[in-house]
């Protein structure tokens, strides 16, 4: 049965109307039924947020798991990247990655494993920065210091908002070694900022060698639009027997 895995740049539950409404996240989420969610721009305990536990209090909504990797403390609170899934959850690692400048604003990855029926996944997932050298930077820390541990027919994923459109070195460095799953599912497609109107594909799922990409689909309905500045993507996955995965295209 494959496992559907869906990527989401929240935004702080911050919606273009600018109301915090976690419950419209919520929403976004269970309509589109993943066994597994990559969340990024997620609050803990900050003010400005409601002074919620925005990871745990959507995760509870949903009956799934959470692991939360903080990338940088607001004073209160702490802001980062979390992934919340159906199956068993086992934090592997989640660390800070390299900036240019003290003063820029942290980047952090989150790698976890989920035990789901039959195999396991390896996920990763990112919020890369804004400027493009430290996006460079970045993506060569998640390619030689997280990626590389992973075997090469491995069923991984690496995801989330890149703020890299397809072409640019920081994109190039994941293609090189995972494979896009739009391009992979061989359909047209689809950018994901801003919501309301996309321009740019800046949020992705990359697979490894040992899964095929079943189904991909970036939600527009009108609380997709709403609830965040970045639209999801939706990935249903396949895990490969080994000697299909050593078979594989790169």
């Amino acid at each position: 049965m494959p496992i559907r895995l869906m990527t989401y740049n929240v935004h702080g539950c911050i919606g273009l109307d600018g109301k915090h409404a976690p419950e419209r996240i919520v929403d976004v989420v269970a309509r589109a039924q993943p066994d597994v969610v990559a969340l990024q721009e997620v609050y803990s305990g900050d003010p400005r947020h409601g002074n919620v536990d925005q990871p745990a209090v959507i995760a509870e909504a949903l009956g799934m798991a959470v692991v939360f990797g903080p990338a940088r403390e607001t004073h209160p609170g702490q802001y980062g990247n979390a992934v919340l899934s159906r199956h068993p959850l086992r934090l592997m690692r989640a660390a800070a990655l390299p900036h240019l400048l003290p003063v820029h604003e942290a980047r952090a990855a989150l790698h976890v494993i989920v035990g789901a029926p039959g195999f396991t996944l390896d996920v990763v997932n990112t919020h890369l920065g804004l400027r493009r050298g430290e996006r460079v930077l970045q993506t060569r820390a998640l390619v030689e210091e997280w990626l590389s541990q992973l075997a090469p027919g491995a069923r991984a994923v690496l995801c989330g908002d890149l703020n890299a459109v397809p072409g640019s070195r920081a994109y190039g460095a994941c293609a090189a070694v995972l494979r896009d799953a739009q391009v992979c599912f061989g359909a047209r497609v689809a950018r994901t900022w801003p919501s309301f109107l996309p321009v740019r594909r800046l949020d992705h799922v990359f697979v490894g060698r040992g899964l095929d990409v079943a189904r991909v689909e970036v939600p527009r309905a009108r609380t997709d639009r709403m609830a965040s500045d970045h639209l999801p993507v939706v990935v249903d996955l396949l895990a490969l027997a080994l000697s299909e995965s050593a078979t594989a295209r790169p």
